[in-house]
């Protein structure tokens, strides 16, 4: 597992470390951002080293990795959840021909060709049992836990809850979890829209399975705060209500802290009870997406919110004493109507940023601001609009 950009490594160099340990293998996880390098990484490999390639860029754009010629080295593209066919290919390659969603090119046709699945095992190749994988080994992972700098949150914390008085000085241990997967949401401008994934079957994890896990990174690394990085955690009102079950009867609250992603329409339904809830079982900070502070543009993206409630939210969680992050598209693309089925280049939401500065910074210190990207390669139900 060699993690280039953790280590800040250079495309040359990456190659050579590859291609010194000669494996059978060489996995590749593509992005947008960052397929060029990828590519370029990849065209330095030896050709004994077979290459397998997945991710959202190759999911979303299969045929063109294809046919890139700097994936010359490419025996198999696998689409979607991966763990149970790359096990099954790392066994034998010549298994590609009856594995789902397996796709690779024949260099001497130029040809493309995909696996035919036994109708029998397609489902569970493409969506095997969460609760049946092993847990991540972190071993392989240079970033994760990490020892993080302690925040505001940690302190205000600290004042209520002494156990949290050393991470607020020096402040905690933290891993990532995912706790589901799949997403039954359809905002247009994301890889993990509905629609983008036909093939994912939405799963969640058990509570039990994800507090074996807490345990053990405490037990194995001193853990003490988690983030959850899945998008049902506090996504689904259903869900919060099995997990903090669970987390209450285990005393979460009174060993860990953790943050996670909320929907903005999901936590506006939830009583001050249940945020009360959240609190004592740990909860820390919550990420909101909020995109935009244009009811059009939120309408536009599916969001099922407008700027009206995003506020609503924002407040009541700060007033509870929890964190908010809130996530916004910096750029949003325009249709030209001079040009039926295009769009003009995209342009900075400066009204969205003001409406978040004035609306949303509450309690200084306690609501911050993050622009990302778009993860999609391009905003397919933006031409419905």
């Amino acid at each position: 597992m060699l993690d280039a950009e953790a280590h800040g490594l250079g495309v040359e160099e990456a190659a050579r470390i590859v291609n010194e340990a000669a494996p059978r293998w060489a996995a590749m996880n593509l992005l947008a951002p960052t397929y060029e390098m990828s590519a370029k990484i990849a065209s330095r490999l030896d050709p004994s080293v077979a290459l397998m390639v997945g991710g959202h860029h190759a999911k979303a754009m299969p045929g063109r990795v294809l046919d890139d010629p700097r994936m010359r080295n490419l025996r198999a593209l696998v689409l979607g959840e991966g763990e149970l066919r790359v096990a099954a290919l790392l066994d034998d390659e010549q298994r590609r021909k009856e594995l789902p969603d397996v796709l690779w090119r024949d260099p001497l046709l130029g040809t493309r060709a995909a696996g035919i699945a036994d109708p029998k095992t397609r489902a569970q190749m493409l969506g095997p049992n969460i609760d049946a994988l092993p847990y991540v080994n972190r071993a392989f992972l240079p970033q994760d836990p990490y020892q993080a700098a302690p925040t505001a949150a940690d302190q205000r914390l600290a004042a209520r809850r002494p156990w949290l008085a050393a991470a607020a000085r020096s402040g905690h241990m933290e891993a990532n979890i995912v706790g589901s997967r799949g997403c039954p949401y359809n905002c247009t401008f994301c890889g993990a829209a509905v629609s983008a994934n036909p093939d994912v079957t939405i799963r969640v994890r058990s509570p039990q399975n994800i507090i074996g896990e807490l345990d053990q990174l405490h037990d194995e690394y001193g853990v003490t705060a988690f983030r959850f990085v899945d998008d049902l955690f506090l996504g689904v009102g259903r869900v919060i209500d099995e997990q903090m079950a669970a987390f209450t009867q285990h005393r979460i609250g009174d060993r860990y802290v953790w943050d996670a992603t909320g929907r903005i329409n999901v936590l506006s339904r939830l009583l001050d009870a249940d945020l009360g809830r959240l609190v004592a079982n740990g909860l820390r900070e919550v990420a909101l997406g909020i995109e935009s502070g244009s009811d059009r543009i939120l309408a536009a993206m599916d969001k099922r919110i407008d700027a009206a409630m995003t506020e609503r939210v924002a407040r009541r969680l700060v007033a509870h004493g929890i964190g908010v992050k809130g996530l916004l598209h910096p750029r949003i693309p325009r249709r030209d109507p001079r040009r039926p089925g295009r769009h003009r280049p995209a342009h900075p939401q400066a009204l969205s940023r003001c409406w978040v500065r004035d609306c949303l910074m509450v309690r200084r210190g306690m609501v911050g601001l993050r622009s990302g990207p778009v993860f999609r390669p391009w905003w397919a139900g933006w031409q419905r609009r």
